[in-house]
């Protein structure tokens, strides 16, 4: 009897069991969640439904962190319950910290619907639009701050042709800062008439900002896009803060407007960036800023300061036509792709100083209105500054070029090259300028490179501009030392054997003999080659024979072969430069060889005076 009646009593305490367990289940709903008031310094147990309640009043919403992410999760749904206009009006803020945020948060609110007319946006743009069809918009007057949170699914704001033919109008701040958006997160279009925060969020997804307006100050600081971020034709008319943000995708910014300060100090771009014809309209920092693929800048203006200090870029960048109004700072930057500033001006300062260079840099066509600031810069590819044009001071000094430089064409003020080194041809075919301070030395052999003498013309006109400059700058060692290479390098034009003929007459008559008249010691050289040749070929050979008559008692054809050899080149010696003793006179044929010795001593000497007086 006892045993059965064990199962019944178990059976008795099932329902009581159950009514336990129900209470303590509905009041782990009731008031388990953890949530921060008065300014984050007390924690409250409240329910789910006391959470809705005070999202549904604008109540902040701040979740106690290090609980569990059920206790976290929130619908989406609440917060757009909480956005629509009601009879009384919008809440005044949607407060919300450290939540899970779970559907598509969307901000196309049917109730929220006006008409263009009845929106913030200015009287043109109103028109604009309209003419594009465009006849409302969501306007949000909610101030929205969801810091720190999680949203698993969609941001969605942005324009959308198919669904709404309309864009959202945030009339107050938004902050999405410390966030993670989980999906994709558009923002189209839309309209930021408050400060819009992205401070250090996480866009898992896309991000597309493609023609937004940003009328204050958007901060982007610390961001992380890791998919394609899209900031084409966007407008910020206050301050953008990019400052340290990471690009793990594509990056486009074309057409985008910058009407306030630009900073994208230390920021990451992993793959391509485009800035394809932004317009800059304030100061702008790219100092430390990392480009791992390409950065294009065609046709960007930058109207104040524009910094690339320390700017490391790793692939190929194009500043092609791109305009600079005010000073431009590149000093420090590497350039380890190809670097393009194709028809780029520079219309204030231009800082390079102690850049890198390793592949080739372009600046072809290029203007620099203010002083070019090149000094210590490597540049390790070839340099083009093919028909560029700079009107004010370029300083070039201890830059070193490892590979070809091209000025043809180039129009320069006052260019400095003081200790710069180049390692292989510079072009200076057709190159105009007032004053270049660099010595021969440094140019010697760089000249003359084969691809460089297509024409005699060209040519001569590089050598004599290189002259006449280092007679002007009081160079004149250097002058003298081009004006012969001038003259000898001559021959490499000498097409038929006429012109060959005449070249090496003129090299044995000239170059040999004073170094076209701008090495004196050629000319002493020469004359004691004459003397020598003369005592030891003409006259001491045949001095036993008589060849030479002594005026004194002793007969020279009798004395020892060292006095014979002494007389000789001292007779040499009188005849060259034609002093005339008479104590020594030549005999028979000998008067003619001492004639011809006598006038060519008579040139050497007159040869050796105009050389010196050209020195």
């Amino acid at each position: 009897m006892k045993a059965s009646l064990k199962p019944l009593s178990f059976i008795f305490f099932i329902p009581f069991l159950l009514l336990i367990s129900t209470s303590h289940s509905q009041a782990g709903e009731e008031s388990s969640i953890q949530i921060l008031i008065a300014d984050d310094k007390e924690v409250i147990d409240v329910s789910i439904k006391e959470i809705k309640e005070r999202i549904l009043k604008g109540e902040p919403v701040h979740f106690v962190k290090d609980q569990e992410e059920d206790k976290r999760k929130i619908g989406s749904e609440w917060i757009i319950e909480a956005l629509k206009k009601k009879d009384g009006g919008n809440v005044e803020k949607i407060d919300i910290e450290n939540a899970i945020i779970t559907g598509d948060l969307d901000f196309h609110i049917k109730e929220n619907q006006v008409d263009i007319d009845n929106t913030p946006l200015s009287r043109r743009l109103q028109y604009e639009l309209k003419d594009e069809g465009i006849e409302k918009a969501f306007l949000v007057s909610t101030s929205i701050n969801i810091e720190n949170c999680q949203l698993e699914d969609n941001l969605k704001a942005g324009y959308d042709d198919d669904d709404f033919k309309s864009f959202v109008i945030f009339e107050k701040s938004v902050s999405f800062d410390y966030s993670t958006v989980m999906k994709k997160a558009s923002f189209s279009k839309v309209h930021f008439y408050g400060r819009a925060g992205f401070w250090i969020v996480t866009f898992n997804g896309g991000a597309d900002f493609k023609n937004a307006s940003f009328n204050d100050e958007a901060y982007y600081y610390s961001a992380i896009f890791n998919g394609e971020a899209d900031f084409e034709e966007t407008t910020f008319n206050g301050k953008a803060a990019f400052g340290r943000a990471a690009f793990n995708g594509k990056a486009d910014f074309w057409s985008a407007t910058f009407n306030g300060e630009a900073n994208l100090e230390d920021v990451s771009f992993k793959e391509k960036v485009d800035f394809r014809r932004a317009a800059f309209n304030g100061k702008t920092d790219f100092r430390s800023v990392s480009f791992n693929g390409e950065a294009d800048f065609e046709d960007a203006s930058f109207k104040e300061r524009a910094e690339f200090g320390i700017t490391i870029f790793n692939d190929k960048v194009n500043f092609w036509k791109a305009t600079f109004n005010g000073e431009t700072d590149f000093r420090s930057a590497s350039f380890n792709g190809e670097a393009y500033f194709l028809d780029t001006s520079f219309k204030e300062k231009a800082y390079f100083g102690s850049a890198s260079f390793k592949g080739e840099s372009h600046f072809r066509n290029a203007s620099f209105k203010g002083r070019a600031d090149f000094w210590s810069v490597t540049f390790n590819g070839e340099t083009d500054f093919r028909s560029t044009s700079f009107n004010g001071e370029a300083d070039f000094g201890k830059a070193t070029f490892n590979g070809g430089v091209y000025f043809r064409n180039a129009r320069l003020k006052e260019v400095i090259f003081n200790n710069a080194r180049f390692s292989e041809i510079v072009d200076l075919r057709l190159t105009r300028y007032s004053e270049l301070q660099i010595s021969w030395s440094q140019l010697e052999g760089r000249l003359d490179d084969l691809s460089l003498q297509e024409d005699i013309d060209s040519w001569q006109g590089v050598y004599l501009r290189l002259i006449k400059n280092f007679k002007n700058i009081g160079y004149n060692k250097s002058a003298d030392d081009a004006y012969y290479h001038y003259r000898y390098t001559k021959y490499v034009f000498c097409s038929s054997l006429w012109e060959k003929t005449k070249w090496w007459f003129g090299y044995l008559f000239m170059g040999l003999t004073c170094g076209y008249g701008v090495i004196p010691w050629r000319a002493i050289a020469t004359a004691g080659g004459l003397i020598a040749i003369f005592t030891l070929c003409v006259y001491f050979p045949f001095s036993k024979q008589g060849s030479l008559e002594y005026q004194g008692k002793e007969d020279i054809t009798k004395q020892e072969w060292y006095r014979r050899l002494y007389n000789c080149f001292y007779f040499s010696v009188i005849i060259f430069t034609t002093v005339g003793l008479g104590d020594i006179k030549p005999k028979g044929g000998f008067k003619a060889w001492a004639t011809i010795e006598g006038i060519l001593g008579w040139l050497t000497m007159a040869l050796f005076l105009v050389t010196l007086a050209n020195v």
